[in-house]
């Protein structure tokens, strides 16, 4: 029961986010985007990882989101890791919504490993990265840094849009 209510409650929000009126009058903006990486996720070398994030331009500078990794190197490693995280544009330039920016990250990784052991571990992170926003700022471009523990860097580029 409560994870049915919880599920209609994330998906008002996610319709109605829309319609919310936004700090200094323009509109707010939902955006959706995938990316493809290389991480440092395992002890074995290099992983290929793949992302969906959504994040929610309320404030100006100060953005909040999810997102969900997929890790793995095809033979003894896989990890999902869950995350919220808070980006924060440092140096916007010319864009209305991109720019530079640093975001912590905070979530969970769930591996498993060669042999089958499952281990969960929490996550924690710091992003860097620059949005080039592009034909009339409905489509962004992203390449970025991250690095955090359990995993110890990825760099990688998202591709994204605004709806």
């Amino acid at each position: 029961m409560e994870r049915r209510f919880a599920a209609a409650l994330a998906l008002a929000v996610v319709l109605l986010a829309g319609n919310l009126p936004r700090l200094g009058g323009e509109e707010n903006s939902l955006r959706l985007g995938v990316g493809v990486e290389g991480n440092l996720n395992t002890d074995y070398g290099l992983a290929l990882g793949r992302s969906i994030m959504v994040d929610f331009r309320y404030f100006k500078r100060i953005v909040p989101g999810a997102a969900v990794f997929i890790s793995d190197d095809f033979t003894a490693f896989s990890a999902v890791e869950p995350e919220l995280f808070a980006r924060w544009y440092a140096l916007p330039f010319w864009f209305k919504n991109g720019g530079l920016f640093v975001q912590a990250d905070m979530g969970v990784s769930f591996t498993v490993e060669r042999g089958g052991a499952f281990r969960p571990r929490f996550l924690g992170g710091l992003t860097g990265g620059f949005r080039l926003p592009f034909l009339g700022e409905d489509y962004y471009v992203e390449p970025y840094v991250r690095t955090g523990y359990p995993f110890i860097g990825a760099f990688g580029i998202r591709l994204g849009c605004r709806f």
